[in-house]
């Protein structure tokens, strides 16, 4: 096993015990033309997505109860309507992997706590690795590049509690009231890369895993201490 992945499953089940349940949450931004920055969590989504949206729009965090744990947080880039993303579009030439390429190492993340800087990071650090592809090279003009077959590597799972410490950022962020605010601030800086029209469509969702306090939290049991 990972030794990120028991850090992740040590504190969910040390939530769950104080009286916790496990929730998921995802906020999704479709791409258009030009971005370069992103809100998530902050109920900013364009129109068409609102619907696959998991958290709570009715206040500054996206849990549902008043008092929640945020254990960890992972992207994700899809295509529309969060199919598999097509990275050979458009018509097999792969401009889109290069595009979405440079667009995910070029991404930065700021989280942020009520006015407290949290984490800042690349996003590439922690999304759900895209498959690295390899082109087979074309000689002559016996063959043609778009029956031409290419070699995929495999991918890490998309379970964020069993991703390993390059795919998923652990970062318990406890959350106490709709007046606790949770910052999720995602750009690209001033001359870098903007999201041109082979992105244009495309889904980037941030993804959180949470465990909820409806009751409360419980003190745990206390073992008397040994004679």
């Amino acid at each position: 096993m990972n030794p990120n992945q028991k850090i992740v499953n040590s504190k969910v089940e040390e939530l769950i015990a104080q009286g916790g349940y496990v929730k998921e949450y995802k906020s999704i931004w479709k791409l258009s033309v030009d971005d370069r920055d992103f809100r998530f969590f902050a109920n900013q989504e364009h129109e068409s997505v609102k619907h696959l949206t998991v958290y709570n729009k009715n206040g500054s965090n996206p849990a549902e109860s008043k008092e929640a744990t945020i254990v960890a947080f992972g992207f994700e880039l899809t295509g529309d309507n969060e199919v598999q993303i097509d990275l050979s579009a458009p018509s097999g030439s792969y401009a889109r992997l290069a595009s979405a390429t440079k667009f995910l190492n070029q991404l930065q993340y700021k989280f942020k706590q009520n006015t407290n800087n949290l984490r800042e990071g690349f996003v590439s650090k922690i999304h759900q690795p895209i498959p690295r592809i390899l082109k087979p090279l074309v000689i002559g003009t016996g063959i043609a590049n778009h029956i031409a077959s290419v070699a995929v590597g495999d991918v890490a799972g998309n379970n964020i509690e069993h991703k390993n410490e390059k795919h998923a950022l652990y970062l318990p962020v406890e959350l106490v009231g709709n007046n606790d605010v949770l910052d999720t601030s995602v750009f690209i800086p001033s001359n870098g890369y903007k999201v041109d029209s082979d992105l244009a469509g495309c889904y980037l969702i941030l993804h959180a895993l949470g465990v909820e306090f409806p009751k409360g939290r419980k003190l745990p049991v206390q073992s008397p201490p040994k004679k």
